[in-house]
């Protein structure tokens, strides 16, 4: 049964369309609205939601991320008790550019990045976004899984 739950999601994701949302602008606030609306997705295990932020190269990378999720990850999840919260630090995304990118915050979230340990929901992690004008929309560019980066103590 899981593994078929696994099949459907990895084959959904593949042959999902990309949608075309409001929020996909080309101003720097749309870039903004993107990267929250993927983040909140993405963390939240929406990876259906998550693609339609997503180029078409990034399919490969939530594919995998879905692939991952197990039914003791999802209970992790349910069981918790904090909200999922995301925050934009910094945006790197003018109208006249075809790249940039977003540093987020993101509290509370299922960390299950590792496999000699059960998942857990870390308080807090930082995450560089990457980004992509295509057709003057904003769109995630992931070039391999998510993963939390070390802040700066300044």
């Amino acid at each position: 049964m899981k593994k078929g739950i696994i099949i459907f999601l990895g084959l959904f994701l593949l042959l999902c369309p990309s949608c075309d949302r409001a929020t996909h602008s080309s101003s720097s606030s749309g870039a903004e609205n993107v990267v929250e609306n993927f983040c909140e997705s993405y963390f939240s295990l929406h990876f259906a939601d998550a693609i339609t932020y997503c180029t078409e190269s990034s399919k490969k990378w939530l594919t995998f991320a879905a692939s991952n999720i197990h039914e003791s990850d999802l209970e992790v999840l349910r069981s918790s008790d904090s909200d999922l919260s995301v925050r934009v630090m910094e945006l790197q995304a003018a109208p006249t550019d075809s790249t940039g990118f977003a540093m987020v915050r993101v509290r509370n979230y299922l960390c299950a990045d590792r496999i000699d340990a059960p998942s857990t929901i870390a308080e807090e992690g930082f995450f560089r976004i990457d980004l992509e004008k295509h057709a003057g929309k904003w769109q995630v560019r992931m070039a391999g899984p998510l993963q939390s980066e070390k802040q700066n103590p300044d």
